[in-house]
């Protein structure tokens, strides 16, 4: 997986910019070049990010990884190994979309004590669109 180049676009309409990476031919996905928009406010806030999808090839997502888990034994039977995927580090995150939930989604029908992870959720959004 070799980079070849990347490019930077403003957008024409509203606020916002584009950042394009083009790849040559590779083993990993079959995408040429992977896009990340990110659509901003007037007050320079990045309200979303859009990311490509990309197109793994069979087996060679490094987004994920597999991991084999022993199940425990139920009463007279041996325990069973089960593969599980799982999300694992990797620049190709990096095109991942994210939207900034409205403060209103945020807000919705929640207990008190879910104030904490709210505060969380909404703090882990900003970090990512960061």
């Amino acid at each position: 997986m070799h980079l070849q180049d990347v490019q930077y676009n403003l957008h024409t309409e509203g606020f916002g910019f584009e950042l394009i990476f083009a790849f040559e031919k590779n083993d990993y996905f079959k995408n040429a070049s992977l896009r990340k928009s990110y659509f901003m406010n007037r007050h320079i806030t990045i309200e979303k990010c859009v990311g490509t999808e990309i197109e793994w090839k069979e087996g060679k997502d490094v987004t994920k990884k597999k991991i084999k888990k022993k199940q425990k034994a139920k009463k007279g039977q041996p325990g069973k190994t089960i593969t599980k995927t799982v999300e694992q580090e990797s620049f190709f995150n990096f095109f991942k979309s994210i939207e900034k939930p409205e403060e209103a989604e945020l807000a919705g029908d929640k207990k008190p004590e879910a104030d904490d992870e709210e505060g969380e959720e909404k703090e882990d959004i900003d970090e990512l669109m960061e």
